[in-house]
């Protein structure tokens, strides 16, 4: 597990040290100790367990350099440079590739990608289908009984970044699925999940018309936009840089809406537990369809804007602000 710390080190030494570099590197490493001890779970000796963390990582310094980190002096870019654009040229073959397959019986879907786009939307028949666009020579796709995994070969995606994925899930199906990208944005439409999890480190995610029993959402620098439709059980959704907003029609019974500098906004019919949350970003909450609630809002420096709400025993609403704003409709 040391090692992926001095990896870790290593790549963030080239860069000068702010607090935001800081925050990105603790919350790479925790992501990282996270799926080592999910390999080590997995019965995989340690060593297997800091390579598949370490294969994850994907490529950390365009990362830093999109959040314009400013690179050390002693930073030798020329060589690095030269590797990148040599393997522009060498993969540049693939680009026009366009290739559709389908699979059946699929229950659970997960998908490991550097910095290709992803859409998912509902299929028209019981097969899930899927469409590369671009260069598909760094995907692999393996069916394992009802799980469908689709990879990405990150450490080939730096400069090769226009490939696109489409995938086509049956509308009736209560799929799992679990997403994890580094750089690409994700947008998913009118689908049912049982549960549901989608990490990324600056790409956008969106959420449209979609039901989950639970949802788990998480951007490091992207903006997240969720809209559910049906009950759920529950909601996590976070973003340490990007904007929140979140909507949904019906009944969940705990939800955290949660951005340490962004803004997070959020309308709901019913809950038993919402909490959110941010630093410097505004708050705006609309509780559409709740006429009592036990409610906990406070701000530093910022103000306070409610309507009164009669107090009762359920819908525990919490929201919490250093420096922004919090309005409640």
């Amino acid at each position: 597990m040391h090692m992926i710390r001095i990896h870790l080190d290593e790549i963030f030494s080239r860069f000068e040290e702010t607090q935001e570099v800081n925050e990105l590197k603790e919350e790479i490493y925790q992501d990282l100790l996270d799926r080592y001890n999910e390999s080590l779970a997995e019965g995989n000796n340690e060593n297997e367990a800091q390579k598949a963390a370490l294969d994850s990582m994907g490529d950390l310094e365009s990362l830093l350099k999109e959040m314009h980190a400013s690179p050390k002096d002693n930073t030798d870019f020329r060589s690095e440079f030269k590797d990148r654009f040599q393997k522009m040229f060498s993969d540049s073959e693939g680009y026009h590739q366009d290739i559709q397959q389908h699979y059946s019986d699929i229950g659970f879907l997960s998908l490991r990608c550097g910095s290709s786009d992803i859409v998912i939307d509902a299929g028209h028949d019981m097969d899930t289908h899927i469409r590369l666009k671009g260069n598909a020579d760094r995907i692999s796709i393996k069916q394992e009984g009802e799980k469908l995994s689709i990879q990405e070969d990150s450490k080939r995606s730096l400069f090769d970044a226009n490939l696109e994925i489409y995938i086509e899930i049956p509308s009736s199906s209560a799929m799992n699925c679990d997403i994890e990208t580094m750089s690409g944005d994700i947008e998913i439409s009118r689908l049912l999940f049982g549960s549901f999890a989608c990490s990324a480190m600056s790409g956008d995610i969106e959420i449209h018309d979609c039901a989950a029993e639970n949802l788990g959402v998480k951007s490091i620098s992207g903006d997240i936009y969720c809209s559910l439709v049906g009950s759920g059980s529950r909601i996590a959704l976070r973003s340490t840089s990007g904007d929140v907003e979140f909507a949904s029609n019906s009944r969940f019974d705990d939800g955290s809406v949660i951005s340490v500098s962004g803004d997070v906004s959020v309308s709901c019919q019913s809950f038993d537990h919402l909490k959110t949350e941010t630093a410097s970003g505004d708050i705006q909450i609309k509780l559409a369809g709740i006429a009592a609630a036990d409610i906990d809002c406070s701000t530093v420096s910022g103000e306070v804007k409610s309507r009164t709400f009669p107090y009762a025993d359920e819908n525990h609403l919490t929201a919490h602000s250093i420096s922004g704003d919090i309005k409640l409709a």
